[in-house]
């Protein structure tokens, strides 16, 4: 893990459990208060079974059990509101360059799965383009290659 670190400060530790995990980061202040208006009664708890924490926490905690969900967010949250955002990606030239030409190296899928998320309203945003010299857009002509 430290080495992990070391070359990705970013990175997360991925926690799994099949028991439902209720004590961990609130994802956002207003998810607290949603949860009391509308659920007040049922006593609604969110919860997950899986949360990511920062790797460089665990590291520093050094306790790898239970212990570390109350310092993690649900994965969920952090693949949709994090990662989709370019929140805790790494950005550093020597991160790139590594990663660069790895699936080629790997065999790996030669396409690529754009996601979007945000308002519905694209009026002012930015159009997603493809590297169309890394990937190749997927047709019913192509898809067995």
């Amino acid at each position: 893990m430290k080495r992990i670190n070391d070359n990705a400060p970013r990175a997360r530790l991925l926690l799994y459990d099949y028991e439902p995990i209720v004590k961990f980061v609130p994802a956002y202040y207003e998810d607290i208060h949603y949860y009391r208006r509308t659920f007040n009664s049922l006593r609604v708890i969110p919860t997950t079974h899986s949360v990511a924490v920062p790797l460089n926490l665990a590291i520093e905690v050094n306790n790898y059990d239970t212990k570390l969900y109350k310092f993690g967010i649900p994965f969920s949250h952090q693949i949709t509101f994090r990662y989709m955002n370019a929140q805790d990606l790494e950005f550093e030239k020597t991160a790139l360059d590594a990663s660069k030409g790895f699936a080629d190296r790997k065999n790996l899928s030669k396409y690529v799965l754009v996601i979007t998320i945000g308002p519905e309203d694209r009026t002012n945003q930015p159009d997603i383009t493809v590297n169309t010299e890394a990937y190749e857009l997927l047709t019913p002509s192509n898809r067995n290659k």
